[in-house]
């Protein structure tokens, strides 16, 4: 394995090598059990080689080269693809919805709150600076307790009334 100027890992099977793991660039298709367990495979070292933990996020190219060796070229994501500053608001009909969403939030770094009330209800604003994939994830287990809000932040910061002894209950 090693690591091309195109944010791509290479590797490189000779012919012996390919009769090994019994893979043939003319014989490579994703319906070939061999070659997709083998690619499967080398992904799973790719990804933990370089770190990347979103599935989905590395992809295999092949081709053949004139000494008759097999080139696989996987990937990755660069750094701007991979993670992104993402926010939402979530609404709650009751403090007892926004409690209970406690349990389902992410405890992480990279993920900063804050909670709203107004006109009876509650907000949670959050944003979180990751990949879109765990940013969605995130989004829909909350809208398991809330709903998501037409208001921004910039509305809640001027009209509701700030909650920040509350925010230590979602983030710690």
């Amino acid at each position: 394995m090693e690591k091309t100027s195109r944010n791509e890992i290479l590797v490189i099977l000779n012919s012996s090598d390919q009769s090994a793991f019994g893979i043939r660039y003319a014989t490579m298709s994703f319906s070939d059990l061999r070659t997709r367990r083998f690619c499967e495979q080398m992904a799973i070292l790719v990804c933990l080689r370089e770190g990347v933990t979103e599935s989905g996020s590395v992809t295999v190219r092949a081709v053949e080269n004139a000494a008759g060796e097999l080139l696989l070229y996987f990937s990755l994501p660069t750094e701007s693809e991979a993670f992104r500053v993402y926010s939402q608001v979530i609404e709650f009909a009751d403090l007892d919805g926004l409690l209970d969403s406690r349990s389902a939030f992410l405890r992480d770094p990279d993920l900063c709150a804050e909670i709203y009330r107004w006109n009876g209800k509650y907000y949670l604003w959050y944003e979180f600076y990751t990949s879109p994939v765990r940013f969605d994830r995130l989004t829909l287990t909350m809208l398991e307790y809330g709903s998501v809000s037409f208001l921004d932040r910039s509305f809640l910061a001027e009209h509701a009334t700030p909650l920040p002894d509350a925010v230590p209950l979602f983030l710690t």
